[in-house]
């Protein structure tokens, strides 16, 4: 299953790390390029309550690179919905979640 989460703050981030680590494909879609290097060099960090989780996990700016899923997820802002979705188009076919 190809999941696309389109905000990597916190609760994209821990999001993404669970469903990564439950042996799903997932990306992470954010506009923020200092957030993308950051994730794509060191991995994303999660703490958990008696742990820091690290997950290697795909991450990108540009959402036409991601192709059709079979979900995606928003993870914005609620003032950042309108262009989350206009940005997030490109990744919804016609069976999409």
């Amino acid at each position: 299953m190809r999941i696309s989460i389109v905000g990597s703050g916190a609760i994209g981030c821990l999001v993404g790390s669970m469903l990564s680590r439950a042996g799903l494909d997932v990306t992470l879609v954010d506009r923020h390029q200092s957030r993308i290097d950051i994730i794509r060099a060191e991995g994303l960090y999660v703490r958990m309550p008696n742990e820091r989780v690290n997950t290697k996990i795909s991450i990108t700016g540009d959402p036409t690179s991601v192709g059709v899923c079979d979900v995606v997820m928003l993870c914005v802002k609620g003032y950042h919905t309108a262009s989350a979705i206009e940005g997030a188009l490109c990744m919804v076919g016609p069976n999409t979640l």
